[in-house]
């Protein structure tokens, strides 16, 4: 699915309602894209609400806590 494609599955929501939206990112490439484009969306939106990204370091598996960090450093990007 091209980005554009995906952009208008995003149109068929009203974001301009809300004063936020917020996005579960577990930090693997489904959800990371998933923040990335939404992003990117709700740029190009009159009204940008704000983007909340949500991520839990829940330490069960060893990785979690670089998993976290790496969606904070894609946050930063945004």
């Amino acid at each position: 699915m091209t980005a554009d494609a995906f952009g208008q599955c995003f149109s068929a929501f009203d974001f301009s309602a809300h004063d936020a939206v917020v996005v579960a990112v577990s930090g693997g490439s489904d959800s990371s894209g998933l923040l990335v484009l939404l992003s990117e969306h709700l740029a190009g939106s009159s009204h940008r609400p704000e983007l909340v990204a949500v991520t839990i370091d829940h330490g069960l598996r060893p990785g979690a806590a670089q998993e976290a960090q790496g969606v904070a450093k894609v946050c930063a990007k945004l």
